[in-house]
């Protein structure tokens, strides 16, 4: 963790990321660092909304299945 903290956070580390933008670096290194310690990662599907939580996931899921089995049940009523 001390390396990656070194390439994007040390500006007096020999690995520092001199040629990123401040903005790339820290999105860099919180990318890596979620990659490394499975924590969340904040810039991850960003565009739309974010990473869900299991329990959003379920809940879509859910949904998705309801939606599916309300669908089917209507097609075979009318038949």
């Amino acid at each position: 963790m001390q390396h990656i903290r070194d390439k994007y956070q040390n500006q007096d580390s020999a690995v520092f990321r001199f040629d990123l933008p401040p903005a790339q670096r820290t999105m860099f290194f919180h990318q890596e660092l979620a990659l490394l310690t499975g924590s969340p990662n904040p810039y991850a599907l960003a565009s739309t909304g974010g990473t869900l939580t299991a329990e959003a996931m379920h809940d879509e899921a859910m949904q998705a299945v309801l939606e599916k089995l309300d669908a089917l049940l209507k097609g075979t009523e009318n038949t």
